[in-house]
């Protein structure tokens, strides 16, 4: 199983040592940007060729997106190191075995669009009783003693929904003339970011590749990832 926790150092690492030219990762507040337009000025003032937004949920807000929810989910880890194998039922609970710890869970609640009502601070908090809540589910999916076991760590998170992501090519075009910069849109996959992660970069791949091919300074139409044409006209 890949856990996000080992598996985000695991790429960065690899990206800094591997890349065949030179690379640059900032973690941290190294851009704000409220609105596309600022993006553009910022991007226009940096001399950026290509912007890619992975903002997660903040893409609500920052591209004005009403189709973009979160979804809270939590989970449980427990100490069961005797466990070897996964147990997973789509109503009930699930658990996956990672490499220090047994994760339960089977929660999904889907919440208002940002631009409704802002998620609050309480909201991000555990849930005693949502955790054991999924535990008496894992109970009575399985008869073994994995509910009981010690827990490490309660975990409460928003992901990032979208019915269908939004995957494609766009333009922040500058209403006075100047240059249009090309930005690749890739956010929404909800629960499902890391089994997508690998496929949906080589679309962002694709997708940059054609701006740069169509990057003449003008405004342009957008481009849709392959694929994603059929999923937007249902």
């Amino acid at each position: 199983m890949i856990e996000g926790r080992y598996h985000m150092p695991y790429l960065r690492e690899k990206l800094e040592h591997t890349s065949p030219a030179p690379v640059m990762i900032e973690l941290g507040s190294s851009c704000r940007k409220g609105s596309l337009d600022e993006v553009r000025k910022w991007a226009t003032d940096n001399h950026v060729d290509v912007v890619v937004n992975c903002t997660g949920l903040g893409s609500a807000t920052l591209c004005n997106d009403n189709l973009l929810i979160p979804v809270r989910g939590r989970l449980v880890r427990v100490a069961a190191p005797w466990l070897k194998f996964g147990i997973y039922s789509p109503n009930k609970a699930h658990a996956y075995v990672g490499r220090d710890s047994v994760i339960i869970g089977g929660y999904r609640e889907p919440l208002p669009s940002p631009l409704i009502q802002p998620i609050r601070p309480e909201q991000a908090e555990n849930s005693h009783e949502a955790t054991l809540d999924i535990l008496e589910r894992m109970g009575e999916l399985w008869s073994g003693p994995l509910p009981s076991s010690p827990i490490l760590e309660e975990w409460t998170g928003f992901r990032p929904h979208r019915d269908i992501l939004r995957l494609e090519l766009a333009w922040l075009c500058d209403q006075n003339g100047g240059r249009s910069i090309p930005i690749i849109h890739n956010y929404g996959h909800g629960s499902m970011g890391i089994s997508l992660s690998w496929g949906t970069a080589l679309d962002v791949v694709y997708l940059v590749t054609q701006a740069l091919k169509a990057s003449t300074g003008s405004c342009t139409q957008g481009l849709l990832a392959p694929g994603l044409e059929k999923l937007a006209l249902q």
